[in-house]
């Protein structure tokens, strides 16, 4: 017998979410989608002008969402985005520098999911690949290198806001409550022909 309807594991009332360099990109895309699905969200990037639009977004549309600004490049500022964020101190688990490799963010996944599952914390990483953000602007409004650069990727489109939106939302619901330190890749098939380097780098964007 099912203990739980499929609707009511993708529901996340009553849960809170911190997304950092949410203002805008990506990161404004899975603020808004945890939102729509029940969350309380905290928007935080250095800017903190574009936090504040995403939060006044998400509010208009019903969800509950706090704007700070935050620079994870700086410890301090960490800690003081933890302090304003948390009904408790972070006293065990330090603050953990945000500008890592992709890969050592890999394995820093695998490790906090093995420590924090005791306590029914689990740990995933969202890796996305092409999304349809300001990071495209450099081929966006040149046809030869936009068709050039789709072609490289396996579903021959970039990645929309709904795409992003429904992995966040997957990964922070009751659907994924088995899964666990996995890193989920949303790039319409690009790590099967890049598994070394990502298709930024492919496309000479960093």
């Amino acid at each position: 017998m099912r203990s739980v309807r499929a609707s009511e594991l993708f529901d996340l009332s009553g849960r809170a979410a911190l997304v950092t360099g949410g203002g805008r990109g990506i990161g404004r895309h899975i603020a808004i989608g945890l939102a729509e699905a029940g969350a309380r969200v905290f928007v935080a990037s250095r800017k903190r002008a574009s936090c504040e639009e995403v939060a006044a977004e998400i509010q208009r549309c019903g969800g509950t969402a706090q704007a700070f600004e935050a620079d994870l490049s700086d410890p301090a500022s960490c800690a003081g985005l933890m302090e304003q964020v948390l009904g408790a101190p972070d006293a065990e688990q330090a603050v953990i520098a945000y500008n890592a490799p992709k890969g050592a963010v890999v394995s820093l996944t695998i490790d906090l999911a093995v420590k924090l599952a005791p306590r029914g914390i689990r740990v995933n990483c969202l890796a996305p690949g092409p999304f349809d953000t300001s990071m495209m602007d450099h081929i966006r409004n040149d046809p030869q290198r936009l068709r050039a650069s789709l072609s490289t990727i396996p579903l021959r489109r970039v990645g929309q806001q709904d795409d992003v939106e429904a992995t966040a939302v997957l990964l922070a619901s009751g659907a994924s409550r088995y899964l666990m330190a996995q890193t989920l890749v949303a790039d319409g098939g690009v790590s099967t022909l890049y598994p070394s380097r990502g298709w930024w780098d492919a496309q000479g964007a960093g």
